[in-house]
């Protein structure tokens, strides 16, 4: 009876990433691997509670009125904002890495609250995707994102975008109140930087290099656009290891992961 109560309760209801929900109305009907998922993964039946969202920044309470062979019916009870979206606006550029590698950085981006994932092309990058498997491996990074955004409870979806050349990632890092280049050349760490600033961000940068790292001419250039170049410490992280390890330090210290400023940061207008 209690794990009966616990699925019906909507704060720990499953979810499910379900496109536009607010253009189908009040009941959602769910077809192809949405359904597979619910009735035949999931086991869920007539009655139980699922949660609905579109990458909108809303959730949708739901309940399953009806779960057959051919679809799975949802009826809209009520809709919410989403609660676990951080106030800082984070994004990434991270040079290509290798799928596995490269796969697991999409993982993580989604999970530490990253609201937009640059795939980067730069001199010692391993992989070099020609246009119709770059847009292949987008596609698999895009249901990464949504998959682990459902899993950790956010409302919206990282966008994951082309492959872009270098040089067209640091005209973006012009956008950015804060643009960082982590890389194994550089002493200061991120609470140094903090100290030394007079007014939080409200968006960030963060670049980080492949599995060789960024060339001294790439740094160079960064540099002259405006970022500052930030160190992770005496260790040589990997290259999914650093681009991680910077994330969650700059939620940590800009964002929402518990960090002095966490509660203070403007929200996005």
């Amino acid at each position: 009876m209690a794990k009966q109560e616990s699925m019906n309760s909507p704060d720990s209801a499953r979810r499910l990433f379900v496109s536009d929900v607010s253009d189908q109305g009040t009941d959602v009907v769910l077809r192809g691997p949405s359904k597979r998922y619910v009735r035949d993964v999931l086991r869920m039946g007539r009655g139980d509670s699922l949660v609905l969202f579109d990458g909108s920044g809303m959730e949708y309470l739901s309940t399953i009125i009806e779960a057959t062979t051919r679809n799975v019916t949802v009826r809209i009870q009520d809709k919410r904002p989403g609660t676990c979206e951080s106030p800082l606006r984070v994004l990434i550029g991270i040079g290509l890495l290798k799928a596995n590698k490269m796969d697991l950085v999409i993982q993580k981006a989604s999970e530490l609250g990253v609201q937009e994932i640059i795939p980067v092309a730069v001199r010692r990058a391993v992989p070099s995707l020609a246009s119709d498997r770059a847009e292949q491996r987008r596609e698999r990074w895009l249901k990464i994102a949504r998959e682990a955004s459902r899993q950790c409870g956010r409302t919206t979806v990282p966008e994951v975008r082309p492959v872009l050349p270098f040089e067209a990632l640091l005209e973006r890092g012009r956008e950015a109140d804060l643009s960082l280049l982590f890389t194994t050349a550089a002493t200061r760490p991120l609470g140094a930087l903090e100290q030394e600033r007079a007014a939080l961000p409200g968006q960030v940068m963060v670049l980080v290099g492949p599995e060789g790292g960024f060339t001294p001419e790439e740094e160079q250039a960064a540099q002259e656009r405006g970022f500052l170049r930030v160190g992770l410490g005496p260790r040589i992280l990997r290259a999914e290891t650093a681009a991680i390890t910077a994330m969650g330090l700059v939620q940590y210290t800009f964002g929402d992961l518990g960090g002095s400023h966490g509660d203070v940061l403007p929200t996005d207008p």
